[in-house]
């Protein structure tokens, strides 16, 4: 597993990736708008002690990726974690068609029915997003959008 962490302004990024994680292909980008959700939103208002983790790892069959995305941020409203955990609503665009929302409806459209998530949070805990993704059955994994987009993970 290749872990690291990263420090800066007296906030904590970790991340964890399994070594065989690196060669499955992601589209570019996809992860992007959940960390910055959890940068600009989480840590809103926190003056210090963020931190930010990042595991990605593949089922024990290795036909799912699970990338979890945590922060112990400022959390959100329950309200708002029932209208993201709402896939009918947000895939119906009833959402705003920002940020997270967007981010969704992308996996749908790139995955389909086997791309799941769920957001849990907690007001001043922080907030947990389980991301899982189906592994390409194609033999060659590897995918030039993973890398570029891993680059800042793994």
């Amino acid at each position: 597993r290749d872990s690291s962490t990263s420090r800066g302004l007296g906030d904590v990024y970790k991340r964890q990736v399994e070594e065989q994680v690196k060669s499955v292909g992601i589209y570019k980008l996809l992860l992007q708008p959940f960390i910055e959700n959890s940068i600009l939103h989480g840590f809103k208002e926190i003056t210090g002690g963020g931190i930010l983790r990042v595991d990605i790892v593949l089922s024990e069959n290795q036909k799912m990726l699970h990338v979890i995305i945590e922060d112990n941020g400022k959390g959100m409203e329950p309200e708002e974690v029932k209208r993201y955990n709402d896939r009918e609503r947000i895939l119906g665009g009833a959402g705003s068609g920002i940020g997270l929302t967007n981010a969704f409806c992308r996996m749908h459209m790139y995955y389909g029915e086997k791309a799941e998530w769920n957001v849990s949070s907690i007001q001043n805990v922080g907030t947990v997003i389980t991301i899982k993704l189906p592994v390409s059955d194609a033999g060659d994994r590897s995918v030039p959008e993973l890398q570029e987009e891993n680059a800042g993970i793994g």
